[in-house]
């Protein structure tokens, strides 16, 4: 062997024979000194095209976010929530909550503000983001084991970090309010899970109708119970029903699916959203933001929709009686034009009605169908605070023919008509 190290051919040609057959060839130092630059040389080249991929894959074309880029994702993810957001100046490209929920990204400034500082992103400064990307680099995630881990879990003691995407696709609890923190699916926190548990057990107590002492807290009795947004049924015995149910503060039964209260806070927004049963407004807000549901801060979906009160615009002009002699007439006495008070879609005579007088309400066939009879129509009230005269009973909204009962109540009005204008 120290033959072979200096140089010399001094190993017998059976027993070179015998090496090269086992694999074991003798190798110089010199040549084991080129394969250890080699080997470095490789390492330096694999950590430059890491660092250059961080920079080509946070360019805006690529619509690629630099912290959570290599997560994977479906192709037809919706991704919309993330809220990507792009400098074109520096070519720099990150989701807002990925900026918001990574662990060591400050952020200096609100997004909103007018003035921004300089060299930054949403309010986060574009040196921290990169140098929080490249500390992502050397953290895998928990859920797909692949590098850019940036968010991680807000116990203290646990090292589990993930991709935001990969974070709520495991079971991870994401607060989108004060401090933006992540709970891993093995550190919820204690003192939402011994709410659910003590809002489960009264909700058990209320459906027995015992006192508080006869049944324990740790009781599971089924207890059927809907979720007010969708109307399916609640399943609050499961053993993790708090990952997939979240409640409400503000009155006992208020209990609903996660995804359907994600929903509706997407649809009502922070200015209309309250509770379906009881419609608080505070308690139900802020238990839902304690809960993980984002509620976005604007308008209510419906507002933002462009004419969305076009059709209130709308007067019908047209008698809608079937046997109408003249549906465009519209003028004093019987031959006056009533609007359904209650939808407003519809219009009728007062003669086609089936009303005596035009001081009544007219309610539409199908509101009457849906409200019930005994909201039909109804005398309105005199002017000037006088007493309100007696309410008529509901009319027939079937088909009215003009025969000759309908028109002596013609004659009878329009001699009311003519007696009080003179």
């Amino acid at each position: 062997h120290l033959s072979a190290i200096n140089g010399d051919d001094a190993v017998p040609s059976s027993a070179a024979t015998a090496l090269k057959e086992s694999g074991n060839v003798p190798v110089s130092a010199q040549q084991r000194q080129k394969k250890a630059v080699a080997g470095r040389k490789r390492l330096s080249q694999a950590s430059g095209n890491r660092r250059q991929s961080i920079s080509v894959s946070s360019a805006c074309d690529a619509n690629r976010c630099l912290l959570c880029w290599q997560a994977p994702l479906p192709e037809k993810a919706d991704l919309s929530w993330l809220d990507l957001r792009c400098d074109s100046a520096s070519s720099v490209a990150a989701h807002y909550k990925c900026m918001l929920f990574a662990s060591a990204l400050p952020q200096l400034a609100d997004p909103d503000d007018e003035v921004q500082p300089a060299n930054s992103l949403a309010g986060f400064e574009l040196t921290s983001l990169e140098r929080e990307a490249r500390r992502g680099q050397r953290l895998r995630c928990s859920h797909c084991r692949r590098c850019g881990a940036t968010a991680g879990c807000q116990e203290p003691r646990c090292s589990r970090g993930y991709h935001l995407p990969c974070a709520k696709h495991a079971g991870a609890l994401l607060i989108h309010a004060g401090s933006f923190a992540l709970h891993c699916p093995a550190h919820w926190p204690q003192k939402l899970l011994e709410t659910f548990k003590e809002r489960c057990a009264t909700v058990r107590l209320q459906s027995r109708e015992q006192p508080e002492t006869a049944l324990p807290a740790d009781n599971s009795e089924p207890v059927e119970l809907s979720c007010p947004v969708c109307l399916e049924p609640l399943l609050l015995e499961a053993a993790d029903a708090y990952r997939n149910v979240v409640f409400g503060l503000c009155c006992r039964n208020c209990f609903c699916h996660r995804s359907c209260a994600q929903a509706y806070a997407n649809s009502a927004g922070s200015h209309f959203i309250k509770c379906p049963l009881c419609a608080n407004t505070e308690k139900f807000r802020d238990a839902l933001l304690d809960q993980g549901i984002e509620i976005p801060c604007r308008d209510a979906s419906w507002e933002l929709d462009e004419n969305a009160y076009a059709s209130h615009r709308y007067r019908p002009r047209l008698c809608s009686h079937p046997d109408c002699p003249d549906p465009e007439v519209d003028h004093y006495g019987v031959w006056l034009l009533k609007i359904c008070y209650v939808c407003g879609a519809d219009a009728r005579h007062v003669t086609c009605a089936g009303m005596k007088t035009g001081r009544h309400r007219y309610c539409c066939q199908t509101c009457t169908a849906a409200i019930g009879p005994a909201a039909g129509p109804s005398r309105s009230r005199r002017p000037h605070g006088g007493p309100s005269s007696a309410s008529c009973g509901p009319p027939d909204q079937g088909d009215v023919s003009f025969d000759s009962d309908v028109r002596a109540t013609m004659a009878d009005v329009l001699d009311v008509v003519e007696s009080s204008d003179t």
